[in-house]
């Protein structure tokens, strides 16, 4: 019977402190620790990817930039990146990656929202891709030219003449002979 008494007795305690003034500073304060846990997990993991340094894969950044991300982006760009196969993508956002370290930005952090508190690096970033696909897109363009050029010319050269010239660097005799027979000729 005290026992149950006792119980009573907590419960009305422990109801009163609740909605008391007391109760009141008791879920600020949660409120303010869960806060302040969640921003800290937030930070935890923007160091977690940035230490391990996490890329994303090609299929994400395409995603990003042309789903949640695309109003950040010209349409010109939008749609180079849609055409892009998945190697070409591939190759694309490693080239991406490197340029962005390079500058001090980490295209994951973009991607997750991490730079949306500071809208002005963002947009520096943002400005940064913008400038840098065209350059891209230039210079896979001219290495796929200048690679199309050199196969046709391997094709265009004769075979005969492909080997005597790999013996004219110098791996073969045959500058030497040339030499040889033209004093036996003048004399």
């Amino acid at each position: 019977m005290y026992l149950l008494a006792l119980l009573v007795l907590f419960t009305l305690i422990g109801y009163l402190l609740a909605t008391s003034w007391f109760g009141d500073r008791m879920d600020e304060a949660a409120g303010r620790v869960s806060a302040s846990s969640r921003r800290l997990t937030g930070r935890l993991g923007e160091r977690w990817r940035m230490l391990f340094n996490r890329h994303p894969e090609p299929e994400e950044f395409r995603a990003w930039a042309l789903g949640s991300g695309a109003e950040l982006f010209p349409q010109d760009l939008k749609t180079w990146l849609a055409s892009l196969s998945d190697a070409e993508a591939r190759d694309f956002r490693r080239s991406l990656d490197e340029y962005a370290d390079s500058l001090g930005f980490n295209l994951t952090v973009l991607m997750d929202g991490g730079l949306d508190q500071d809208p002005i690096m963002r947009q520096v970033f943002v400005e940064a891709i913008i400038v840098y696909s065209p350059a891209y897109r230039r210079a896979r363009q001219a290495q796929q030219q200048a690679a199309k050029e050199g196969k046709a010319a391997k094709k265009t050269v004769p075979e005969v003449d492909a080997r005597a010239a790999e013996k004219s660097d110098g791996r073969g005799k045959t500058e030497p002979v040339a030499e040889a027979a033209e004093p036996a000729a003048a004399a």
